[in-house]
């Protein structure tokens, strides 16, 4: 049931991209029923999402292992599947991936940069974002790149939901290349 759910809520996203629901109101049936979805904005060519590539396929996996469906989502108009399909496996990501040249989905979770990270779930009256903001701390800003990341926190919303915490809570601003209109 859960997975017709999922498969339901990606189609209605990538048909009809509805408004989603950031208001942080409270979602009324019981959390075990709510299929979660993880996603994070990609390019080819984003050297920032491109270092963090050990992160995402690490989150994957966890996303993967907790029954959770990561998307892997290239906004790019232009990109063919072929490319998509290099870039995943030239970089081990684990993921759905998904070609968005309309846009649909960034504009549906108002996504602005490349790598982004999303958890979402499907509430009452359409998606309801759990998490949105930088997949870690590996860059403090553009051009700024520490040796390694501290704080993880994509990693972490995941987490939360899966101890049972659905309340909404923006991240930091996640850094990268902006997705060009």
């Amino acid at each position: 049931m859960a997975s017709k759910t999922i498969a339901s809520l990606i189609l209605s996203l990538i048909s009809g991209c509805q408004a989603l629901n950031t208001t942080g109101n409270n979602i009324h049936r019981h959390e075990a029923e709510l299929p979660v979805l993880c996603a994070v904005f990609l390019t080819p060519d984003c050297p920032i999402a491109n270092a963090m590539a050990p992160s995402l396929r690490r989150i994957g996996e966890f996303a993967q292992a907790s029954n959770k469906k990561m998307l892997l989502i290239y906004p790019r108009q232009g990109l063919t599947s072929k490319e998509i399909e290099h870039h995943v496996k030239a970089y081990g990501l684990v993921g759905q991936p998904i070609l968005d040249p309309e846009h649909r989905w960034v504009k549906a979770l108002n996504a602005r940069v490349t790598p982004e990270a999303f958890v979402f779930t499907q509430a009452d009256d359409g998606v309801q974002v759990i998490y949105q903001g930088r997949v870690n701390d590996l860059f403090r800003g553009v051009g700024n790149r520490q040796e390694q990341a501290r704080n993880h926190e994509f990693r972490d919303a995941i987490e939360r939901v899966n101890s049972g915490d659905y309340m909404p809570r923006s991240g930091p601003a996640a850094v990268g290349c902006t997705i060009e209109p």
